[in-house]
């Protein structure tokens, strides 16, 4: 259950001169279109500084988040196509055109996917405190129909890993509750949300 996360830069129409200069010319920003603390955002500013140290510029990473990450695809997407300007998402990117309508940019036009960074798994645990297993969650769960709750990143998103936290909600066959929560970060106390909440 790994979720990819790619770095893609925008290429759409580099000319030639450009190219040929050394990158990069000027600094770079990084969009990353999610909230500060959460795993994309992490893998991102990790990245930039370690590409500020290796070549000597400044990359400057900037949430733009908003509309499932939508907002911050946009902006790159608009931005000189000089190569200056990078764009660290999910693979999420790559579905918009199937879960959004009227998208502010081509995902296939505007962007060229330069290489995958990381993968990120996603794990399912359980309180020690209220369970010893996944068995146990779902016989509470079953017995408890309708009182569990869990977390996803944002009503209205159709996230690859969204699909997957439905499914095993499905699977338990006992009516669950989503909860929105903004991203992937953490709340206003620091806590990150937990997946399956009782």
């Amino acid at each position: 259950m790994g979720r990819r996360i790619l770095i893609a830069l925008l290429l759409a129409s580099i000319q030639t001169a450009a190219a040929a200069q050394t990158w990069p010319s000027k600094p770079v920003r990084v969009i990353v279109p999610v909230t500060p603390g959460s795993a994309i955002d992490t893998v991102a500013r990790t990245i930039a500084e370690r590409l500020s140290t290796q070549l000597n510029q400044t990359f400057v990473v900037e949430n733009r988040t908003g509309a499932g990450g939508t907002i911050g695809a946009a902006s790159v997407a608009k931005s000189d196509p000089d190569g200056h300007t990078i764009l660290v998402h999910s693979t999420a990117l790559t579905i918009f055109p199937a879960t959004f309508a009227n998208l502010p940019f081509d995902t296939a036009r505007d962007f060229a996917a330069v290489t995958p960074i990381v993968n990120v798994p996603l794990v399912l645990v359980v309180s020690p405190s209220r369970h010893k297993s996944l068995k146990d969650l779902v016989a509470t769960a079953k017995a408890k129909p309708g009182a569990t709750n869990y977390a996803t990143v944002g009503a209205g998103r159709r996230r690859p890993h969204d699909r997957r936290t439905v499914a095993v909600v499905r699977r338990i066959r006992s009516p669950a509750n989503p909860l929105p929560w903004r991203a992937g970060g953490t709340d206003r106390g620091g806590r990150r949300p937990r997946r399956f909440l009782l």
